[in-house]
């Protein structure tokens, strides 16, 4: 045998920042029963945890594993094939098996599902997760974190896509265990100081991370990994 060399690639991630500053003048402290400034530093904390899950959901939009729900019609268990395009089982286990193939498993085994709450809406009327069942419980009686194949889903509103033939398109996300990573160069910092000419509270709030897909080079804008199936995230696209 003839040794061979062992091939690398870098991935690069892009860090992003984003913050904010506010000004709270005395004035508007002294007219109102509530406090301006303890509710803005509670909201800081939200908002930036909204803004980094909006990079997620962009980062993993970039998948090469896409599979077309809307437009395909998935031949059921029983009766007449469904045209609607609206996401169920046999189209997550169609998207997986086309998108990924023999990788089906590493989704499968720790991965999980992001939808947006039309779609959980539609998965609930259709009783895709109605008889699922996670610690014992009833997920339609006691609001537990339901499941489909096993996957447990995560309802988030940011995968809305745009609109095809008049109807709005929707993102549904598996994603598997690892494939996702989330850096901080420095997590959210909040901080104040005082503007005593307009006699005002200051409140500035920054935050430096890199939402990364692994296999995945943000810089070039290329998959990296050695197939589009070693990436472990699949998007579906449904109605």
């Amino acid at each position: 045998m003839t040794p061979g060399k062992i091939q690398t690639f870098a991935e690069f991630s892009i860090v992003q920042r984003g913050g904010v500053a506010l000004e709270v003048e005395d004035t508007a402290a002294l007219v109102s029963k509530s406090d301006p400034v303890g509710e803005i530093s509670d909201q800081l904390a939200r908002r930036a945890a909204e803004y980094i899950d909006a990079k997620l959901v962009a980062r993993v939009n970039t998948t090469p594993n896409t599979y077309a729900q809307w437009s395909l019609q998935v031949p059921p268990i029983k009766g007449t094939p469904d045209t609607s395009g609206t996401l169920n089982q046999n189209a997550l286990i169609a998207a997986l098996v086309t998108t990924i193939g023999d990788n089906y498993g590493k989704l499968v085994s720790g991965g999980a599902i992001i939808c947006h709450s039309k779609v959980y809406g539609d998965l609930v009327q259709t009783g895709a997760i109605q008889n699922q069942y996670q610690s014992g419980l009833d997920v339609i009686r006691t609001g537990v974190i339901p499941t489909l194949m096993g996957l447990p889903i995560f309802i988030s509103d940011l995968v809305t896509t745009s609109t095809i033939s008049a109807a709005t398109a929707y993102n549904t996300f598996v994603v598997g265990r690892g494939a996702l990573g989330l850096f901080y160069q420095r997590q959210v910092m909040v901080e104040f100081d005082r503007d005593v000419l307009v006699l005002a509270d200051i409140i500035s709030s920054n935050v430096h991370f890199a939402a990364h897909l692994f296999g995945y080079d943000e810089v070039g804008a290329a998959v990296v990994a050695e197939q589009n199936k070693s990436i472990h995230v699949v998007s579906i696209t449904s109605r």
